[in-house]
C-alpha cells in the first residue's frame, strides 16, 4: 500500500501536525482516511490564491467554521516533502536496508537489533521527480 492510500499514514500524519482526535474522526466519518483522499476533496491546490474550496470542504467536514488553528493544522495534511513522495520501485529497491546495531540491555545482555533505513528519493533535478 503506497503513502497516499494508508489510513494509518494518515493517522499519523494529522496526529503529528497537532490535529485533535475529533477533527481525525470528523474526516474518516466524512470518509476522508487517506492522504490521497484529501488531495482530491475538493479543487484546491496548496499555494494557490483561491483557498475557499478547502474552507469549505473543512467547513462541511467540522459541522462549522474551523479555526484559525484547525484551519492551518488540516492544511498542512496536504504538504509532503517531495523526497518522501516515493515510487513503489523505490520503496522496495531501497527498503531492504536495514540499520543493525548492537546494543546493550538493562539486564547487561547484548541484543542485535535492526530497523528499517528511511531512503528519501533524489529530487535533485526535474527529471528525477
Amino acid at each position: 500500500m503506497s503513502f497516499g492510500d494508508s489510513s494509518a499514514v494518515f493517522e499519523q500524519r494529522s496526529k503529528a501536525i497537532g490535529l485533535s482526535e475529533d477533527i481525525i474522526r470528523r474526516f474518516k466519518d466524512n470518509g476522508l482516511d487517506t492522504m490521497a483522499k484529501l488531495a482530491f476533496a475538493c479543487n484546491f491546490s496548496p499555494g494557490g490564491s483561491d483557498d475557499k474550496p478547502f474552507k469549505d470542504l473543512l467547513t462541511k467536514v467540522l459541522g462549522r467554521e474551523a479555526t484559525l488553528v484547525e484551519e492551518s493544522c488540516s492544511d498542512r495534511l496536504q504538504w509532503i516533502s517531495w523526497d518522501q513522495c516515493v515510487s513503489r520501485e523505490h520503496e522496495l529497491m531501497h527498503t531492504s536496508k536495514k540499520d543493525q546495531r548492537l546494543v546493550v540491555q538493562a539486564s547487561g545482555e547484548l541484543k542485535f537489533t535492526s530497523s528499517a533505513k528511511y531512503e528519501p528519493c533524489d529530487t535533485s533535478s526535474e527529471i528525477l521527480l
